[in-house]
């Protein structure tokens, strides 16, 4: 989980993307909010049962984490993994992440 301040707040999610970049594990939505924020939503489709979707929103919370707190992501983004992204290893799901949010390694 990220800290209250590196979270998004409902008011946030109503916000239009500004851009959308699919990447190998799922998609990224840029929204038009400064800061470097985050969110990861999993869907049922994704993965069907409540431990599976926790346990890969924890997994790409942890690839995210690094990326905010350093300060590489400068943008506001909405994580939407899809079912690949549950049986990909951690490393490879990281470094798509950091591909897809534009950040450099």
């Amino acid at each position: 989980m990220l800290s209250r301040t590196e979270r998004l707040t409902t008011a946030d999610f109503k916000k239009r993307p500004v851009r959308q970049v699919p990447f190998r594990f799922g998609t990224v939505k840029f929204l038009p909010i400064s800061g470097s924020r985050a969110a990861v939503v999993v869907s049922k489709k994704v993965c069907p049962t409540a431990p599976a979707r926790n346990r890969l929103r924890r997994r790409v919370y942890s690839a995210l984490r690094p990326l905010i707190r350093t300060g590489v992501l400068r943008k506001t983004i909405v994580v939407y993994p899809n079912r690949a992204a549950a049986e990909a290893a951690f490393s490879e799901l990281q470094a798509a992440l950091e591909t897809a949010t534009g950040s450099p390694r």
